[in-house]
């Protein structure tokens, strides 16, 4: 059985690379979802953008980098230093931003070969057919859904 018989999430949300950061946030606030794919102009998968991603870029890089600052305690709540970045931010595009090395899952996709890159991966997965489009995509809570409905749980 592969992929196909999930229903996936469709790409009702896409942006193209070029869209800026904060339209993406906005879009992921207002739909109360972390991840928006990138899609090209022909509609193939481009890439993904999440929230963590915004977050992350708020920490100053002394605590992201490896080996970095761990606590961040002694700078107190730091909010206006967080809105403050948050507004840097605004002339930056999602393309920037993107994760563009996430494994793709071809529409034949064997369950078990899903299962096990859905749980090396923090995200969702994006589902391309044979032509690269963006078909959807899939999450760690659809396919789930998919197995206990089969399971008849």
């Amino acid at each position: 059985m592969s992929i196909k018989a999930i229903p996936i999430c469709p790409p009702t949300v896409c942006l193209r690379p070029e869209a800026k950061l904060m339209e993406a946030l906005k879009l992921m606030l207002e739909k109360q979802i972390n991840h928006v794919p990138l899609c090209d102009g022909s509609g193939s998968f481009a890439g993904v953008v999440s929230t963590n991603a915004v977050l992350r870029a708020l920490i100053p890089a002394s605590a992201r980098a490896e080996g970095g600052l761990s606590d961040l305690r002694f700078a107190g709540d730091a909010e206006r230093m967080l809105t403050s970045r948050l507004h840097d931010l605004e002339r930056l595009t999602v393309g920037e931003f993107a994760t563009k090395d996430v494994p793709l899952l071809d529409e034949d996709c064997p369950l078990l070969e899903a299962a096990l890159l859905l749980t090396n991966s923090t995200a969702p997965l994006p589902v391309v057919g044979a032509d690269g489009k963006l078909r959807g995509m899939l999450s760690r809570r659809a396919l789930l859904a998919y197995l206990a409905q089969q399971a008849g749980l």
